[in-house]
């Protein structure tokens, strides 16, 4: 059998590709792939917190309530007994499985995290394909401050930007590519990057959905929305004012909701760009990656001049098919 994993990286359409993943979930069956109920329903995270150092705070585990090393312990026993029963009940036809979320790429950061991926998939799989895309990281950079801000926490952009080095995993792609490379082989994995014009039809589902299997292009439903986009300006402004009027720590169910409700609002009517980074952070960000994101290129996009050409980093990605 073989494992199709989609690693993210995050702020690259991730929420549309598994959302395409779950509308098509009847389709992939027929065709001989499953994309894995049981790791999540739509986001593969429950993989992820299984692989991840136990000692780790983490969302995930604080959302499940699971406070102790010895209730993690115990998802990690229950959650390999319930993707074993799953792997093994698939029907005969069945030749792929899927697991997509971008979070392979942010949470697991050290080489024993990967290589537990690798022991969770081997009993079942003998051939992996890493599916990957990059963003240039002003760009990445930009985008996650609009999540961070949307998901209502207060965080000064000047901060906020300090974290954009080749010293934090989240945007050092050498770094973190070089753990799969290890684990799976430079052979298992497809890197590309995050830009329209090298998706097929402009299409980054299109794009996705051909690097699972060509023949699955034309078969897939790939006409969706784009999920979780970035705010404007404007949207930024008024979502922080949101997040000062109604704390995300409070107790009140009235302010939960209604900060949530405003926070619907903003996002549905309030998106686009913001032009947060100046041309002169942009190129400082640009030049500390230099070296990191040149090792890149050499390894998985040696026919390039450039890894992310600075003309490339706002240019607005589809997810639906281009109309021809």
């Amino acid at each position: 059998m073989k494992a199709i994993l989609h690693i993210g990286t995050e702020k690259t359409g991730t929420q549309s590709i598994q959302a395409c993943l779950c509308l098509n979930r009847q389709k992939l069956q027929e065709a001989g792939f499953h994309y894995v109920r049981r790791a999540g329903k739509q986001n593969s995270r429950a993989a992820v917190a299984y692989c991840m150092d136990s000692n780790k705070d983490d969302d995930f585990f604080r959302n499940l309530q699971l406070n102790s090393l010895q209730e993690r312990d115990d998802f990690r026993k229950d959650f390999s007994r319930w993707f074993h029963n799953e792997i093994t009940s698939l029907p005969a036809g069945i030749h792929t499985i899927i697991l997509s979320s971008e979070h392979f790429h942010s949470r697991l950061k050290t080489l024993r995290e990967v290589e537990r991926v690798r022991e969770l998939l081997d009993p079942y799989c003998s051939d992996f394909n890493i599916i990957c895309y990059l963003r240039e990281q002003s760009a990445c950079c930009a985008s996650s401050f609009s999540t961070t801000i949307k998901s209502g926490r207060i965080v000064p952009f000047e901060r906020f930007f300090e974290n954009c080095t080749p010293a934090n995993h989240y945007f050092n792609y050498s770094t973190m590519l070089s753990l799969w490379e290890k684990v799976f082989g430079l052979h298992s994995l497809s890197v590309a990057r995050f830009d329209p014009d090298t998706f097929l039809n402009r299409s980054l589902l299109d794009d996705f959905v051909f690097r699972i299997s060509p023949s699955l292009v034309d078969v897939l439903n790939t006409n969706l929305p784009q999920k979780n986009r970035s705010l404007n300006k404007t949207g930024h402004l008024l979502s922080q004012l949101i997040c000062r009027l109604f704390s995300k720590h409070s107790t009140s169910q009235r302010q939960s909701h209604l900060r949530k409700t405003c926070q619907q609002i903003i996002s549905r009517n309030l998106t686009g760009r913001a032009d947060l980074l100046t041309p002169e952070l942009q190129d400082k960000i640009h030049q500390a990656f230099s070296e990191s994101n040149e090792e890149v290129r050499k390894k998985f996009f040696p026919d390039q001049n450039i890894l992310f050409p600075l003309a490339d980093r706002e240019k607005p990605v589809l997810t639906k098919r281009k109309t021809r």
